[in-house]
């Protein structure tokens, strides 16, 4: 885990859900990061990391044994939470009725087996947030980490609000804010919806479509495009690929526009194919 980095999410947050930190991955691995992506299925949204990326065609039954060898072979590891504990299979059931947070969604980031030393990881929580990174401070493990809540309790950050952000950095931790709209200034304004996607919650197959738009080039302007641009910056800062958010910003966009992330969404299903049922 000294070299690997975590997007993950707690979610939580009861907002209209796109699967922004599973795209976030792809955007990493096309950069070149090594990606450890830890994660489950839905609790209380339409569409869990692990559905969706199902939905893409792309196995959620990867070993533990073969975590090192995908993120050699293809850049990121997709570990599904329940094939590490098999013991939280006998909760999402559970979950489920619940229909709201848990302390599992809380806790569930924290246990990624590969202990990843660099993380943007979302709380939905602003009580949490800190408490969280001061866990992880004190692991000894996690050396560079953004732990952020957006506004309304998103479990990432957002780009029409204000954001608060844990850092990790150098064993300090450090309090920042983080403003949405002055980072995309007057583009903000700019943004527009998909085509019938205007679902106050989306369902798998939106988010599909929503993530096609993007990954062909074809959406550079919606929310969702700034979301997962603005979220690949932060990770990217956090890795040191990038100085600063607006250069992670122009790398996020390039990497997406040029190609590159259909490019690792394709190999990704070549490689995860050999552990399908």
């Amino acid at each position: 885990g000294a070299r690997t980095i975590d997007c993950s999410g707690t979610g939580g947050s009861g907002q209209a859900h796109f699967n922004t930190s599973t795209t976030v991955a792809f955007v990493l691995a096309a950069a070149g990061l090594p990606v450890a992506k830890f994660g489950g299925r839905a609790a209380s949204s339409k569409a869990g990391s692990f559905d969706f990326l199902e939905g893409l065609g792309i196995s959620s039954a990867l070993p533990p044994e073969a975590i090192g060898d995908a993120i050699e072979n293809c850049g990121v590891a997709f570990i599904l939470a329940a094939g590490i504990y098999p013991q939280l299979k006998r909760l999402a059931p559970l979950r489920k009725q619940f229909g709201r947070p848990t302390v599992l969604n809380y806790i569930g980031p924290l246990l990624n087996p590969v202990r990843p030393a660099m993380r943007l990881m979302g709380v939905s929580s602003e009580a949490l947030r800190p408490l969280i990174a001061k866990y992880l401070l004190k692991s000894g493990y996690c050396k560079n980490a953004m732990i952020v809540t957006g506004g309304q309790s998103l479990d990432e950050l957002s780009v029409e609000d204000q954001n608060s952000i844990s850092r990790i950095k150098d064993g300090l931790l450090t309090e920042e804010s983080l403003s949405g709209p002055d980072i995309f200034s007057k583009r903000i304004r700019q943004l527009r919806e998909i085509p019938e996607i205007r679902s106050t919650e989306y369902d798998l197959s939106q988010n599909l479509r929503i993530f096609d738009e993007i990954a062909s080039g074809r959406d550079d302007q919606s929310r969702f495009h700034k979301m997962v641009v603005l979220n690949s910056s932060a990770a990217l800062l956090v890795s040191g690929k990038v100085a600063s958010l607006d250069e992670g910003i122009r790398c996020a966009a390039d990497l997406i526009s040029s190609g590159q992330v259909a490019e690792k969404v394709e190999m990704c299903r070549g490689y995860y194919a050999k552990f399908s049922s």
